[in-house]
């Protein structure tokens, strides 16, 4: 039988192997125009938070999904997006225009280790 401590250890390092991997595929994504330089996923609640430093900007960019959904098929994972923030109100809204209520194939990498920790 697994302990609750136990089961929350694993989930953290579940979290944490999957908060680097998918903060190495989408720093290669951003190229020339920033860098993600935190991203900490909580599976339990599932939320995120994470922080961007942007090109042309003086301060890093927060922002927090504050619930998503994640369907799993096969190999292929999917997330969705239910309600997000950011620390600027106009990445707010436009995280609400063209994101929030979406549905993104989440990246290979980040698809087989949620299978496997699954």
């Amino acid at each position: 039988m697994v302990t609750a401590g136990l089961r929350t250890l694993l989930r953290g390092s579940k979290d944490a192997g999957l908060a680097l991997t998918l903060r190495t595929v989408v720093n290669s994504k951003l190229g020339g125009i920033g860098k993600m330089t935190q991203l900490s996923i909580d599976t339990k609640k599932r939320a995120c938070r994470l922080s961007l430093d942007l090109v042309g900007e003086d301060k890093p960019i927060e922002i927090h999904v504050i619930k998503y959904d994640l369907q799993m098929k096969g190999d292929k994972a999917t997330v969705t997006v239910v309600d997000a923030s950011a620390s600027r109100e106009w990445i707010t809204g436009a995280l609400r225009t063209f994101v929030v209520g979406k549905s993104f194939e989440v990246p290979a990498p980040a698809g087989a280790l949620l299978k496997l920790m699954a």
